[in-house]
């Protein structure tokens, strides 16, 4: 009976994970080799390295991978520096990152995880642990875009961004009140113009007019509540509070209408 290699079965378990971007900073260059070497044999295709940890921060923002292998002590620029320069970047602040370290002290991982780190090998690296801590985080990754995607198409980016980096936020706590400001649009005599125009023009019209609305509704934080025909509902001051939205907390709800 033949029995499949563990790099063999990571290879098939990989599907689409195979063409993430691995990128790996370590100051030991044969470290960088034989890593990469399992790596490609496990069935990753995409993968960078450099063992200059001063360049490491321009070379994330140039290529930015979809998961970092990154060594803590490396001469001049630590791995601790280079975690502390992500968490401060918008973008890099994303990007998953797997520590190499040959300690095993808890103020070293609770240090490490403050940063931002995702997840810890200890050197010497076991080839085997790696592929599935790597298989793991990438998986993760692809289940917060999933979500990151799903949540868009409701709020805007910056509130998606918000709702899954923010586990006390704002589904954990406890349901309350609040004056929700409502905005609903629609197209004067849309019924009227479907009856004149193709159906293509009536769909490329409707693209660009919601395009245009949920853009602005994007940019003051607004909630698509409902899309439907040529209607758009939008609420603002949820799922998290607006000190500027119209109408503090305790004034009376207002409605506005235009005919």
């Amino acid at each position: 009976m033949n029995t499949m290699s563990p790099v063999e079965a990571n290879r098939l378990a990989l599907g689409g994970a195979g063409d993430a971007l691995v990128m790996m900073v370590d100051d030991d260059p044969l470290l960088i080799e034989l890593t990469q070497a399992f790596l490609t044999a496990a069935g990753y295709r995409r993968l960078l390295s450099t063992a200059d940890a001063a360049g490491a921060v321009a070379m994330l923002l140039r290529e930015l991978p979809d998961v970092l292998l990154l060594d803590l002590n490396m001469p001049q620029v630590s791995g601790f520096d280079v975690l502390a320069a992500m968490r401060a970047d918008p973008v890099l602040k994303h990007i998953p990152v797997i520590v190499l370290t040959s300690a095993d002290d808890a103020q070293t991982k609770l240090k490490a995880l403050d940063l931002g780190a995702s997840d810890f090998l200890r050197k010497p690296v076991d080839p085997s642990e790696l592929a599935l801590r790597l298989r793991n985080t990438l998986a993760a990754k692809a289940h917060r875009e999933a979500l990151r995607k799903t949540f868009v198409r409701y709020v805007s980016p910056r509130l998606a961004e918000g709702i899954i980096n923010d586990a006390a936020a704002p589904f954990a706590a406890q349901a309350q009140r609040a004056d929700v400001v409502a905005l609903f649009a629609d197209l004067r005599s849309f019924t009227r113009i479907t009856e004149t125009l193709d159906v293509e023009l009536v769909v490329d019209m409707l693209n660009e007019y919601f395009s245009v609305l949920t853009e602005a509704a994007y940019r003051h934080d607004g909630t698509i509540f409902n899309m439907a025909g040529d209607c758009l509902l939008v609420g603002f001051n949820v799922p998290f509070a607006q000190p500027d939205a119209p109408g503090a907390p305790g004034a009376p709800p207002r409605k506005c209408w235009r005919a």
